[in-house]
């Protein structure tokens, strides 16, 4: 056993932070592949919106279902790691964590500083994306149409960047008709701008990881000192 209290205190925190880690990567691992593998989620989501879904190609969100789970899988490896480390008392184990949890720390924050750098691409991107997969098959898809209908109506906005991506303008662009056209804001755009206006949530969960992912990173070199000076004085 690692000797003194505070180590000890130490010792059980940091196994309880993984345990943590360990049970809630399981859990999100665990739903993300049953939401993937389930076939009885598809007409949940149909009841919902209440739109034909047979049709729809759910590859895009079946990769983000694989995402997800992969993240899981990350938080449920490292969960483990950590609990082993910590029982076992093993300084190889826990720099191995150290080192996983260090460089996924590093990516996080790199991938939050690409996001903001290029937000203006992004957005860019999104409303290309709409235009070109939904916009462009908005007559030969009953369902694109439907659901960009809804969207349109109930946003108050049109198409992709505005009005004219369309050759003819639906009436769901209700917009369109009771003004400047050049002013309507695009569906794309307005989706965008809210997810950004949510950007306060947005920061302060990734600020909690990220806080969440530095105690570990600590606790981690605590447990590792605490057991270099155990054996130090045997």
């Amino acid at each position: 056993m690692v000797v003194g209290c505070g180590n000890k205190c130490i010792k059980y925190f940091f196994w309880l932070l993984n345990f943590l880690f360990f049970v809630l990567g399981g859990v999100i691992c665990g739903l993300a592949l049953w939401m993937r593998f389930d076939q009885q989620w598809q007409q949940r989501i149909q009841g919902l919106i209440q739109i034909n879904i047979s049709t729809i190609n759910f590859d895009q969100f079946y990769w983000l279902l694989y995402i997800v789970a992969a993240f899981g899988l990350i938080l449920f490896i490292l969960g483990g790691l950590g609990c082993c480390g910590s029982c076992c008392e093993s300084i190889c184990v826990i720099g191995i964590y150290f080192t996983l949890v260090g460089i996924l720390f590093v990516l996080e924050i790199a991938g939050g500083v690409y996001l903001v750098i290029n937000k203006d691409n992004i957005r860019n991107n999104l409303a290309n994306v709409w235009r070109t997969e939904l916009v462009a098959n908005y007559q030969s898809n009953s369902v694109i149409r439907d659901t960009l209908d809804n969207i349109q109506r109930q946003m108050s906005c049109c198409g992709a960047t505005g009005c004219s991506d369309y050759q003819s303008i639906p009436q769901s662009c209700t917009t369109c008709f009771s003004g400047n056209t050049y002013a309507v804001q695009g569906c794309a755009y307005a989706l965008f701008d809210t997810f950004t206006s949510n950007m306060v949530i947005v920061l302060v969960i990734a600020i909690a990881i990220l806080v969440v992912e530095f105690i570990a990173l600590v606790f981690a070199c605590c447990t590792c000192c605490a057991v270099k000076s155990k054996r130090n004085t045997i």
